[in-house]
């Protein structure tokens, strides 16, 4: 009966937590196609153990060796003939529309063409925002006009929000021709309180007792974690029972380690890389999170921490905060940049009573948004506008 269907394939660099819940929906969810997950990249930047459910389909394209870090001029050859091999694969699976997760590199832009070619039907799904930093040089000209040309052949675009549709409208695409496909982890987990896993947790890291505030992400000079423990810092004496978790690694995890100073380093924790299923059992045991980042397209934390239930601060560059976050009413955006507007934000999350306040509103925010944007929902309006469904 499967065989009957026809094909829908989604292309993703690498398989991610945040991506898997998403693939599980279609299979249930758009039952009169079959989907097909492939993957272009063997890894990215951590070793997830994420794993799909039936009816995925999954195919891994990937090279040996090969990374989402890989260089994009001199791999242009395999870009092509990688996407030769996906199309061809696509024509034999009858698959009658590909949604790319991205479009920045030459295997996602050849494919586009080969698709036009067999007929099969385009969307480019991405997390683009119109505040984030673009390039510097001669790619901040070029991609402008690559990005026209390749975004006029394509049959839609699925922006995660507000700022995503503000950034492809900026290169020409009507409104009709986008839809809204955000990322959605499993909320599921999140709603839990996973007692012994919290337990482990605690006693693993020697967290302190009391309140705390968690970071999860990359330690990379984008994120800005450096302008987090520098906040924290001022306002450490006036909020003693708060402990700040730094959850995650990256290259500047000595450096600012060395930046805590030595009174306060009991309460600047550095638990490093958490897997996919001790994660929402650290959001069970921590009272707010904050991303401060100077770049941040999306920021899928924002959504787990909505479905833990957790206050947010997050810089005004974050995607998910502009859904997400309602200021003064479940949490606070601040300035990208800015300490002073950060030290402002923490203490008032810091707050018992507004704290609470917060987290009493974060539910029905949440709520809202998946009516508004459900990304089932999304696609399913994708495939009609070409007369799929």
């Amino acid at each position: 009966m499967n065989n009957q269907r026809p094909g829908l394939a989604i292309v993703s660099n690498v398989l991610t937590p945040y991506r898997a819940h998403l693939h599980r929906r279609i299979a249930e969810e758009i039952p009169e196609f079959t989907l097909h997950s492939l993957f272009t990249h063997a890894r990215g930047l951590f070793n997830w153990s994420t794993t799909l459910g039936a009816g995925t389909n999954p195919v891994d394209f990937s090279q040996p060796g090969e990374s989402t870090g890989a260089s994009r001029i001199k791999s242009i050859p395999r870009h092509l003939v990688k996407a030769r091999t996906i199309a061809s694969h696509l024509g034999k699976q009858r698959v009658r529309a590909v949604i790319l997760n991205g479009y920045d590199d030459a295997t996602r832009v050849a494919l586009t063409a080969y698709c036009r070619y067999l007929g099969i039907r385009v969307f480019i799904r991405a997390d683009s925002n119109i505040r984030n930093r673009t390039r510097s040089g001669l790619t901040k000209h070029l991609k402008p006009w690559l990005l026209r040309r390749l975004l006029a052949q394509v049959d839609g675009v699925m922006p995660m929000g507000r700022l995503g549709q503000a950034y492809f409208a900026k290169f020409n695409v009507e409104s009709h021709r986008m839809f809204l496909v955000p990322y959605e982890p499993d909320g599921a987990p999140f709603r839990q309180r996973h007692s012994a896993l919290a337990a482990k947790l605690l006693n693993r890291h020697n967290l302190p007792p009391g309140r705390r505030l968690l970071y999860s992400g990359r330690l990379a000079p984008i994120k800005r974690v450096d302008l987090l423990i520098n906040a924290f810092i001022r306002i450490a004496s006036a909020h003693p029972q708060w402990t700040l978790i730094v959850a995650g690694d990256g290259p500047l995890r000595f450096q600012l380690q060395e930046q805590s100073p030595l009174p306060l380093r009991d309460r600047i924790r550095y638990i490093g890389f958490c897997d996919e299923q001790e994660i929402p059992a650290l959001y069970s045991i921590c009272d707010a999170l904050a991303l401060p980042s100077d770049s941040e397209p999306w920021g899928v934390v924002i959504n787990e921490a909505a479905e833990a239930g957790l206050p947010i601060v997050a810089s005004d560059v974050v995607g998910a905060a502009h859904e997400l976050v309602i200021n003064g009413t479940n949490g606070r955006i601040f300035p990208a940049g800015d300490v002073t507007a950060l030290e402002d934000a923490l203490c008032a999350i810091m707050t018992p009573e507004v704290n609470e306040r917060y987290r009493r509103h974060m539910h029905a925010t949440l709520a809202d948004w998946k009516r508004r944007a459900d990304p089932i929902a999304g696609i399913r309006s994708a495939l009609k506008s070409v007369g799929l469904l």
